[in-house]
């Protein structure tokens, strides 16, 4: 996952900064005009994520145990 400089990126001709989203593990997080880096906070496990968008997948902040 490469993230530009300032975590901008170029998004339907404007650039943007990446999304914090904030809910549960068990919700369903967004996959579709996410941007590359965007933040997931589960709040009911304290889970930090981060997306992938060369892969639309959640990535989860830290090891994999």
């Amino acid at each position: 996952m490469i993230t530009p400089e300032y975590g901008a990126q170029l998004i339907n001709g404007k650039y943007v900064r990446p999304e914090t989203f904030i809910g549960l593990s068990t919700d369903i997080k967004p996959t579709v005009d996410v941007a590359n880096g965007a933040i997931y906070i589960a709040i009911d496990t304290s889970t930090l994520y981060f997306f992938d968008l060369a892969n639309t997948a959640w990535r989860k902040w830290g090891k994999e145990e």
